[in-house]
């Protein structure tokens, strides 16, 4: 008899939810095993794998579980060679909190590395509490940045109004017009970003979380900078975009693939320095926000967390990264330690949440 499709998630939610005990787990052979026998937990909560959600949308079991095994494996050796050193570091005194490890330390790197390991080896509730934390911080962040551009907008709006130029009018209503959407671009590539769940997800966000926040403090003093120069002198603002732009240059950061904007018309006079002046203005905001954190994006976000080495390359690579605009290593650090500090974990060696 043909079994319903009722039937067979039925079948495979009663096979993923059995226990593995750890002895059996660590004499089962990576070729051929079976990564439905993962319990669902672990693959939901550490993993961030739906599998009950796959086989509804039609992905067949077999699929589904060379799915769950690689991630299982992409997880084991991303940890692997952390484990040994938290525990040496900790010796017989484990702690449960982000606040505890640093006092325990008294080292915010080591610090660090313990409560991100802890915390993936807790499972799904302790990743979650992270994950809350870092979306409520970034949030603020792009609330934050958002109100910066919109102060320049305002500006340009402004100098529209005093365009006496018909060409030149047109191009900076336009271009005002283009900013007002900026927001909403804004947080559609950090959604983009931030997409995965489980351990990934959660890395992920934390440097999504560190980029808004590394940019929101630099946009905040330089949109007052840039409002200033647009509603004062029109001369003056060409040569202020020039050196902004220089000066983001050293960020090595590239442009924007979606701000693709038209060049500014020749026009003789002030009305034409200002068109000049103003589109490098913009350009040099939009690049330091939108380029800084497509570079983040790059090389923390999403899968590329997998090409790092570890927690501990994830914070090597966070800190090259924020040398120059933020504090590097130590900046990232004390970052991240306030960004999980809510999160209780269990000592690294006692039963969780994972499969390890």
């Amino acid at each position: 008899m043909l079994r319903t499709e009722e039937d067979l998630l039925r079948e495979f939610i009663e096979t993923s939810l059995q226990p593995i005990p750890q002895s059996r787990f660590r004499r089962l052979p990576s070729k051929g095993f079976d990564g439905l026998l993962l319990p669902e937990s672990y693959v939901q909560g550490v993993l961030g794998i739906n599998r009950s959600k796959m086989l509804l949308e039609g992905v067949g079991i077999e699929t589904i579980s060379e799915i769950v095994l690689r991630e299982h494996l992409i997880f084991e050796g991303w940890f692997d060679s952390v484990k040994d050193k938290v525990k040496g570091w900790l010796k017989d005194n484990p702690v449960t909190n982000a606040v505890d490890a640093v006092k325990e330390l008294g080292d915010k790197g080591k610090a660090t590395i313990v409560a991100l390991t802890s915390i993936v080896n807790s499972g799904g509730d302790a990743i979650g509490t992270v994950v809350s934390g870092a979306k409520n911080l970034l949030s603020k962040n792009v609330t934050s940045i958002s109100k910066s551009i919109e102060t320049i907008t305002k500006a340009v709006k402004n100098l529209a109004g005093r365009m006496t130029n018909a060409k030149a009018k047109a191009f900076v209503e336009k271009m005002a017009s283009g900013m007002a959407n900026f927001k909403s671009k804004l947080v559609s590539k950090i959604q983009d970003a931030i997409g995965a769940g489980g351990w990934k997800g959660m890395f992920s966000i934390l440097a999504v979380y560190l980029g808004t926040d590394a940019v929101r403090s630099k946009i905040e003093t330089l949109s007052t900078k840039i409002a200033g120069a647009i509603g004062g002198d029109k001369k003056k603002m060409k040569s202020l975009g020039a050196s902004l732009l220089a000066d983001i240059a050293s960020e090595q950061l590239e442009d924007d693939d979606d701000d693709e904007e038209e060049q500014p018309p020749e026009i003789e006079g002030e009305d034409g320095e200002a068109v000049e002046g103003v589109s490098q203005l913009k350009k040099a905001a939009f690049k330091l926000v939108l380029g800084f954190l497509k570079k983040i994006i790059t090389v923390a976000g999403g899968e590329a967390v997998e090409q790092l080495a570890g927690p501990v390359g994830y914070i090597k690579k966070l800190g090259e990264i924020f040398s120059k605009i933020a504090g590097g290593t130590a900046w990232v650090c004390e970052k991240i330690l306030g960004a999980i500090s809510r999160a209780q974990f269990k000592p690294l060696g006692s039963p969780s949440g994972g499969a390890t």
